[in-house]
């Protein structure tokens, strides 16, 4: 149905048109006046996008064949707008890794299309994630952080996604975070395995490490 009813592309375009590009100005039309004042409710605005983004995750999660679908349809540009989008848009904290927790969901499952490695590194997704473990808003949230942990897991065993990767410079960040997560397994292992796989092919790795 997800694919028969071409609900992809009307998804990537609600999340364009409504979050990436005019939400300041939905929130605002949206807004009520109360006591002379204009208050603005940024919920309604997030809770559309955690039922659009999460629709995404669920109907990507086991087949290869949507899997494939959606990355042909474009939908790591649009998931990636909308990463970058939640950093800034609106100030509840909770909320916004809600979104990121869909959003880094949905891209897990994506990863699993051989595609989507290069739309992920043109993107410049994974610099934007890395950047979640040193976020104070952010590395708390365990279900966000085993998240992004999981995708960056996957594709730190593609030469060109684990040399951005390196670049961003987060490897004593990673490393911190092994610490910070010890009594949760999974995402020690994911972690872990991320920096094996950062320091067994880069000196530069190697190097922020010591």
């Amino acid at each position: 149905m997800f694919v028969e009813e071409s609900l992809v592309p009307l998804l990537a375009q609600v999340i364009l048109r409504c979050y990436c590009e005019y939400s300041e100005l939905i929130v605002t039309l949206t807004s009520q006046l109360v006591n002379k004042k204009l208050i603005a409710n940024d919920d309604k605005m997030y809770d559309l996008m955690n039922y659009v983004i999460g629709t995404i995750k669920c109907f990507t999660q086991t087949s290869k064949e949507v899997q494939r679908i959606t990355v042909q349809s474009q939908m790591i540009s649009v998931l990636s707008k909308a990463l970058h989008k939640t950093f800034v848009f609106g100030g509840n904290q909770n909320k916004q890794s809600m979104i990121l927790v869909q959003i880094s969901g949905a891209l897990r499952n994506l990863a699993n299309v051989e595609d989507s490695y290069g739309l992920l590194l043109t993107c410049k997704v994974l610099p934007k994630l890395c950047e979640i473990y040193g976020d104070p808003r952010f590395r708390g949230h365990k279900e966000l952080i085993l998240n992004v942990s999981r995708l960056l897991s996957k594709v730190s065993i593609d030469f060109n996604c684990a040399e951005q990767m390196v670049n961003t410079k987060n490897t004593p960040v990673f490393l911190e975070s092994l610490e910070r997560y010890k009594e949760n397994s999974a995402v020690l292992i994911r972690i872990a395995f991320v920096l094996g796989n950062l320091t067994t092919h880069y000196e530069q790795a190697r190097h922020e490490l010591c």
